[in-house]
């Protein structure tokens, strides 16, 4: 029989703890312990452990200081008594035959671990806009659910303590670079109940995500770049206007900006070809982002200044398109919604029939507000995630010199 210990870190939504540790019990394959590892600022959790009656004993520890979740993970694998671990969080709920599953599958395919999966529970309006923008009602793959050999995860370093959001990111990074063979499971079984009740602590957990998302993302290091090129955008287009006597300084460029332009849709261009010529589709990745901002800014500039350049302003003239700001901003917005609001929900697997008349439209506004609190999030993680890599440079060099 597969011995398998499960490791909950505790800090937060710890009442979920009484649907979860019952859930426990009734597993068709019974861990044979739940390793609970509590930080929370209060007794709780230590009163309703003891408050509770199920058959699978409870190996609980105490941390007198916050403890983020990599760090609590890391605690629990090494109070864990068997062979294998399996991770869980409070808000995470698994269906009966989830070890029973699991275990089988790694037996059949000889493998070390299986990767979680989950859906997203909606227990009121909000959370299903909120679901339905970001999840839908697809299965989505994650730490939380993972069943693994215990020699495995301690030769993995375990996770990153001092973040507190993303260390599954980071560590699942280091697995793949290691090459270890991980298995996903198409059927989700677990449920996810703790999505946000707010539109503003939907935002603001999203830029807490954006922030340590972007601390350990490797292409994080691109996006530096991808704002310098977007902000070339706004800058090398009027690079001769800012001169003073333009005409004749030595910095004077002429053709400037269809130079620059013709360098941009160059790039473009190749950055596609060798994406088209290589057995997989373009990388969803914050370059490739960027790219697509990059042109989106492009082609902003173009409709802006359409009717000076191509019409003279003249009215009557054949190029001439009245409101064509107005026009564009109009497509630009109603694109944002159709995508986030009615394309993406229907990729994730929520029927049409949910999101019309009207609910697409509520989607789409929920689901492009905490994108665009994610942004500020990610650019504050980049800078920081390159100071931080900068003084660990500078550390290293300080010590070998000494």
């Amino acid at each position: 029989m597969t011995k398998i210990s499960i490791i909950i870190p505790v800090f937060t939504g710890h009442e979920n703890l009484k649907c979860l540790l019952p859930a426990i019990n009734q597993q068709t394959l019974r861990p044979c312990e739940i390793v609970i590892v509590d930080s929370c600022p209060h007794t709780e959790v230590q009163e309703l452990i003891d408050n509770i009656h199920i058959e699978i004993p409870i190996n609980y520890h105490r941390e007198d200081k916050r403890a983020f979740p990599g760090k609590a993970r890391n605690i629990g694998v090494s109070i864990a008594k068997h062979e294998y671990i399996a991770f869980l969080d409070c808000r995470t709920i698994p269906s009966d035959n989830w070890l029973q599953h699991y275990s089988q599958l790694i037996k059949e395919n000889d493998a070390s671990m299986i990767k979680g999966s989950f859906t997203v529970l909606a227990n009121n309006k909000f959370q299903w806009y909120l679901r339905t923008a970001l999840y839908g009602e697809s299965a989505h793959e994650s730490v939380p659910g993972m069943l693994m050999k215990k020699r495995l995860f301690e030769s993995t370093g375990g996770f990153d303590e001092d973040l507190r959001m993303a260390e599954d990111l980071e560590w699942l990074q280091r697995l793949r670079r290691d090459q270890i063979k991980i298995i996903s499971v198409a059927t989700p079984f677990l449920k996810y109940d703790g999505l946000p009740e707010s539109l503003f602590i939907a935002c603001q957990k999203h830029f807490e995500s954006g922030y340590y998302t972007s601390l350990v993302k490797e292409n994080a290091k691109n996006l530096l770049f991808s704002i310098f090129l977007f902000a070339t955008i706004l800058i090398i287009p009027r690079w001769n206007f800012y001169l003073i006597g333009w005409d004749s300084s030595p910095f004077f460029i002429p053709h400037v900006t269809k130079i620059f332009f013709l360098i941009v849709s160059s790039l473009l261009l190749i950055w596609r070809l060798i994406y088209a010529l290589t057995p997989r589709v373009l990388p969803d990745n914050l370059f490739v982002s960027a790219v697509k901002l990059t042109i989106l800014g492009i082609l902003t500039l173009s409709v802006y200044n359409w009717n000076a350049s191509m019409a003279l302003w003249v009215e009557d003239a054949v190029l001439y398109i009245p409101h064509i700001t107005k026009i564009y901003v109009g497509l630009l917005i109603g694109s944002v919604f159709i995508y986030r609001g009615i394309i993406r929900p229907m990729i994730n697997n929520t029927t049409y029939e949910k999101l019309l008349p009207m609910n697409w439209l509520l989607v789409g506004m929920v689901g492009l507000a905490v994108d665009i609190a994610k942004i500020p999030g990610i650019m504050f993680g980049v800078i920081a995630g390159r100071v931080k890599e900068l003084a660990r440079s500078h550390n290293t060099v300080k010590k070998q010199d000494r």
